[in-house]
């Protein structure tokens, strides 16, 4: 597991725009950003992620912007 805060970059949204960031691993967490001028955001989420149990992080705009990032499951030993 991963403890330190996982870090979100985007780009490509509309200036102003309000985007809403979730991740998802073995704990969940979200926050909203404000898009820059420029279109672009960062947000840090408190949230380990573990990279046998994957990773979704989804950011969703005020105005309609979109977009998904999924890291699958690794084939990970078990655990003993």
């Amino acid at each position: 597991m991963n403890a330190a805060p996982l870090r979100v970059a985007g780009s490509s949204f509309l200036a102003g725009e309000r985007v809403r960031v979730s991740a998802l691993s073995t704990r969940k967490a979200s926050k909203v950003a404000v898009a820059n001028n420029s279109g672009r955001f960062t947000v840090t989420l408190n949230i380990g992620y573990d990279r046998c149990n994957g990773l979704l992080v989804t950011a969703v705009g005020s105005r309609g912007s979109r977009t998904t990032l999924k890291r699958p499951e690794l084939m990970c030993p078990p655990r003993l």
